[in-house]
């Protein structure tokens, strides 16, 4: 319709993802950042184990309970010790500010439930259809929220 026409606004929409691209990545960063310290613990093993599902049986491959199952208690059992350190350390200083909580009972389960949900969130995560993090409209394809 335009053909040699300049048209300022068209030019600024087109660039406006490549512009931002920088402070999205930045602002992400900082969120990921203000995750707590188990998180920073267990998330690591949890993409080594779903690499591993993915290198033994492939990407699209749905694995059963009984294996997501197994993978948690084998997370668990990776990462226990170290997640009771953690907590250990982040206790003595709640007591130095007088916040004084205890997991006590059931934090084993808890940490458990924590691994089953960032394990089936992350292999959930990989079997999404690949595409550019700005086209995440109804009209782009659009399926779900991108974690």
């Amino acid at each position: 319709m335009y053909p040699n026409a300049y048209m300022p606004c068209m030019m600024n929409t087109m660039a406006m993802p490549q512009q931002y691209g920088p402070i999205t990545t930045m602002i992400e960063q900082q969120l990921e950042n203000m995750y707590p310290k188990t998180y920073h613990i267990v998330y690591p093993r949890v993409r080594h184990h779903c690499d591993m599902l993915d290198m033994n049986y492939g990407c699209n491959y749905c694995p059963t309970k009984e294996q997501v199952d197994d993978m948690c208690n084998r997370i668990c059992k990776e990462v226990e010790k170290d997640v009771e350190t953690s907590m250990k350390d982040d206790m003595k200083d709640d007591m130095e500010g007088k916040e004084n909580r205890q997991l006590g009972f059931g934090s084993r389960r808890l940490l458990r439930d924590l691994v089953g949900i960032l394990l089936i969130r992350e292999l959930i995560r990989r079997r999404r259809g690949f595409g550019f993090p700005f086209f995440r409209y109804p009209l782009f394809g659009y399926q779900g929220y991108v974690y």
